[in-house]
């Protein structure tokens, strides 16, 4: 028989955040994760074309003179976005459709106020964008809703029929629903589930200003344990209660800041004794206590977590995108023109031959204290002509991996959804240059597309 959570949550509270906490960390030691934060990172740099910097694993720290990167992950990271930004660039963006019996006008009312909603939410200018560059650098997106109902007060100058124009305070109320960008390594699942709707838990950690989550707790104290907030109010005042699980690429430890770092867990709760029980939890914790719990909020027992992919895979939750296929070839163009670039900038050195029993050259760097004399210990047949013989190697290194380009570029073409039949083959085009080869490589990039 299963356990009520909520009313015996005090007997229970010290198992349930075990159980979470130990679920929680096991996620962010799987390898589902760790491949996640290894792509993201590798990714990340190439696209930010930081490949030489040292910080991307899948390529070499550059030893090299010349600090050379093609941009092929970028390249392929701009079409894909691109791409999917084309794609969705009419309204509406979500079309509502009439399910079953219900009437057409029905359908049409709910698509006016989802379109209000992700207007007034500005939906499209943030989340949606953020959402397209996650999934098109990555291969995976994570957005969480929540319902949001605000009071808000301002001052706004009004006609008045006596006083004329005059400042008086408005006070606005907005109920929406709100879709916020999740960065994928700061989401969480269960590791061994590779689709996300059927995983037994899913959650997010999120980095809370304190004021931001006192004013959360002053608009509805109902599902708040009062005394272990009290307590991570009390640490977040005096420092900063920060997660070794949490991602921010601008991560800064700053005290003054009063930040918290969240967890968030939607999934059900089975400790011993409680493994049968099907219900859906919600809870918040933080440091070493839960501070928040109930069962799901929403209806019919639905999670407020959306996943984007581009391309599924049957191992992981995430998902794989085109830049994956460039990273290879980008690592090797880039090694190859690296020993191009140092040899070009070695054989720019020019080397002098001279002989040291005829000429010191001390007296050559001390010529300006001479008035320019420098003077010299001739030999029998020796000459000022021949006494000193410069030499500059010739770059011979293009000669013998031009093929090799050429062919790497020509496979990055290939691998687009987006080929440019303009490029001749010496510029890494295709070979094959007839109107059929060209409509057969278009219509393959469509259906990548």
């Amino acid at each position: 028989m299963s356990i009520d959570l909520i009313k015996e949550f005090p007997k229970y509270e010290r198992q349930v955040y075990q159980y979470v906490r130990d679920r929680v960390d096991t996620y962010f030691s799987s390898p589902t994760h760790n491949k996640l934060k290894t792509k993201y990172h590798s990714l990340r740099s190439a696209i930010d074309m930081n490949g030489h910097a040292g910080a991307n694993r899948n390529f070499p720290k550059n030893a090299w003179f010349s600090k050379i990167t093609f941009p092929l992950v970028r390249q392929a990271f701009i079409l894909r976005r691109s791409a999917t930004r084309s794609n969705f660039r009419n309204d509406p963006l979500i079309t509502v459709e009439p399910n079953g019996n219900t009437p057409i006008e029905n359908a049409m009312n709910m698509q006016d106020v989802l379109n209000q909603n992700l207007k007034s939410t500005r939906f499209r200018t943030i989340t949606f964008t953020e959402i397209i560059n996650a999934a098109a650098a990555c291969g995976a997106a994570v957005t969480y809703s929540t319902w949001q109902s605000d009071t808000r007060k301002y001052q706004k100058t009004i006609a008045h029929p006596a006083l004329g124009y005059t400042r008086s305070q408005i006070s606005s109320a907005k109920r929406n629903v709100k879709n916020h960008f999740v960065h994928p390594l700061n989401y969480f699942q269960n590791p061994n589930c590779n689709e996300p709707t059927e995983s037994d838990f899913q959650g997010h950690i999120k980095r809370w200003n304190l004021k931001d989550l006192i004013a959360e707790y002053q608009k509805d104290d109902s599902n708040y344990i009062k005394e272990n907030l009290k307590k991570l109010i009390k640490q977040a005042v005096e420092s900063i209660v920060k997660s070794n699980n949490f991602y921010s690429s601008t991560d800064v430890a700053d005290p003054a800041a009063h930040t918290v770092d969240i967890y968030h867990w939607t999934g059900t709760v089975n400790i011993k004794g409680n493994e049968d029980d099907t219900t859906t939890y919600y809870l918040e914790f933080a440091g070493d206590n839960i501070i928040r719990v109930q069962t799901n909020p929403h209806d019919e027992d639905i999670r407020p977590y959306s996943i984007f992919r581009y391309d599924t895979r049957p191992d992981f939750w995430h998902g794989n995108v085109d830049t994956e296929a460039q990273m290879p070839l980008e690592a090797y163009l880039n090694l190859l023109i690296g020993m191009k670039g140092d040899n070009v900038i070695r054989n720019l050195e020019q080397y002098i031959f001279f002989d040291k029993t005829a000429l010191n050259s001390a007296d050559i760097n001390n010529r300006h204290k001479s008035g320019g004399w420098i003077p010299v210990n001739l030999k029998n047949n020796q000459t000022l002509q021949n006494l000193i013989y410069g030499y500059q190697g010739r770059d011979m290194s293009g000669q013998d991996m031009q093929f090799m380009i050429d062919e790497i570029k020509e496979i990055s073409q290939r691998m687009s959804s987006s080929v440019d039949l303009r490029r001749q083959a010496d510029e890494g085009g295709l070979q094959n240059k007839t109107l059929g080869a060209a409509m057969m490589v278009q219509e393959t990039g469509n259906q990548i597309e």
